[in-house]
This record gives structure tokens, sequence and C-alpha cells, in this order.
């Protein structure tokens, strides 16, 4: 867990996390019926089996504080 991450989830009341192994899966490519390759990055707990899915649209980019902000803290937080 970084120092961003632990501000931003006290910030949003979020609980504690769980975990500080995150791993990143960065461009992913994801087929779309019309042919169109759009591409993602997973955020998934270390060891887990069935994480649950968050679906996050943004026009900024995936990466950067968005990544922090909605993949790593949730990622952090698994639900159990």
């Amino acid at each position: 867990m970084t120092l961003v991450s632990r501000l931003v989830g006290r910030l949003a009341k979020l609980p504690p996390a769980k975990t500080q192994a995150v791993i990143v899966e960065h461009d992913l490519r994801v087929p779309m019926p019309d042919g169109v390759v759009l591409l993602a990055d997973r955020y998934v707990p270390h060891a887990s089996e069935r994480p649950p899915t968050i679906l996050v649209r943004c026009p900024y980019g995936r990466r950067g504080f968005f990544g922090l902000l909605y993949g790593r803290l949730f990622a952090e937080r698994p639900v159990r």
C-alpha cells in the first residue's frame, strides 16, 4: 500500500486495506463485437481465487492517478 493509497482510502472512508500484494496487468486486449480492440488494466489481489470485478470507464486514461484511485484502492480491499 502506498502513502497516497492510504490517504485516499481514509478520505473516501474505505475500510483498511487487507493486502498490499496487488498484481497489475497492463494493456489487456478486449475485443468488441464490432472488431475494435480496447485496452484495459487489471488490478487483482495476489492469491485470490475469484475476485469481484469493478468496471471503471474514464476519458482521462487508465493509469497514473486514476489507476491508483480505482484499481489499487479496491484491489487492496477485497471482499470476502
